[in-house]
């Protein structure tokens, strides 16, 4: 077989998308929005973080990825790279394309780590015979005091989590003071997490995406020398809210004396109730927070995806690869990879 592997360039994305709508998902959102699909894999030097490979002038697969430092130059030597679309033609029978594209990005894009958020169920113990970690995100809840529980299902009587009323110190965080934040703050995490990220990180991937409306706050510990931020954005469904907790950066014990200030944002915003996707975080420190574990099989429902809305308990499975030799533990959460992205036009 005669094959090519490289980026791809502007000329390509429409042969792209193609490629998309019919071998990944017919209509799929990056297949019809030239504006997200640009938003997601191009650079501001006009390069494109997508591969492709082909066949003569026909493209057979594809692997899109999206870079840490992507959002903050300054993570290039602590760049993390989240695989984000890959996917090789049902028509091609030779294997190991798929490899190839994954070995030809790997050589030429400088990185710490990489990884994948949202895996396929049968894929685990692929990603495991290639050295990567795989494990489910966790998915805890918590319910509005002052709300009446309408997307979440449970037997009658039921008593469901509430937060825990410690801790107001939360400041909205702006485009035009975010860079203002001191750095050292986040000391913690820049010691025990894989994963590096910075308040620039947080300004490029959250208070500058064009899709999604996030709120980012800054969030203080017992004393003002620690800090951490964290990433919100509402969805809503038949007249429900519901607060999505997509970020975190800092120290996650400061979780533990957060309470008061997301009971009065759930509170300002009328939210039903608010989840928090993740991985790294223990369950004592959410439990401290008030937030309660979804178990998949319980008869408990909060509903994992809003666009469209599935009313059911869903699942989203990491695999990550730690090239360092630092062994820490990585804090996974639903922003990374594309796991928070638009889904619908």
């Amino acid at each position: 077989m005669n094959y090519s592997i490289n980026f791809i360039k502007e000329s390509d994305v429409e042969e792209v998308q193609d490629f998309i709508d019919r071998e990944w998902k017919k209509g799929h959102i990056l297949s019809t929005s030239k504006d997200l699909f640009n938003w997601q894999y191009s650079n501001k030097d006009g390069s494109y973080d997508f591969i492709i490979t082909k066949q003569g002038n026909t493209i057979v697969g594809v692997l899109g990825f999206i870079q840490t430092a992507k959002y903050d130059k300054n993570l290039i030597n602590n760049n993390v790279i989240w695989l984000a679309l890959w996917k090789v033609s049902k028509q091609i029978k030779v294997t190991g394309i798929g490899l190839r594209m994954l070995s030809f990005l790997k050589s030429r894009v400088n990185h710490v780590a990489i990884a994948v958020n949202g895996i396929n169920t049968a894929h685990p113990p692929l990603y495991k015979s290639l050295g990567y970690i795989s494990a489910k995100l966790n998915h805890y809840y918590v319910t509005n005091n002052d709300s009446n529980l309408k997307i979440v299902l449970s037997p009658k009587g039921y008593i469901h989590p509430k937060v825990n009323k410690v801790g107001e110190n939360w400041e909205l965080v702006s485009k035009h003071n975010i860079n203002n934040i001191n750095i050292k703050l986040f000391s913690y995490k820049d010691s025990n997490n894989s994963i590096k990220k910075t308040p620039n990180y947080f300004l490029n991937r959250y208070l500058e995406h064009p899709f999604y409306k996030y709120q980012v706050y800054l969030i203080y510990g017992i004393t003002p020398q620690e800090a951490a931020l964290i990433a919100l954005r509402l969805d809503e469904v038949n007249g429900s809210n519901v607060l999505r907790i997509i970020d975190f950066l800092g120290n996650p014990e400061i979780l533990t004396h957060a309470g008061k200030g997301l009971q009065k944002i759930m509170i300002e915003n009328k939210v039903e109730y608010a989840d928090f996707w993740s991985y790294g975080i223990s369950d004592e420190i959410m439990k401290k927070l008030g937030f309660k574990k979804v178990k998949e099989d319980e008869s408990i429902i909060v509903p994992t995806y809003f666009e469209p809305f599935i009313k059911s308990n869903g699942s989203i499975l990491f695999a990550f690869k730690d090239l360092t030799t630092s062994n820490n533990v990585p804090i996974i959460v639903k922003g990374d990879g594309d796991q928070d992205r638009p889904n619908q036009n």
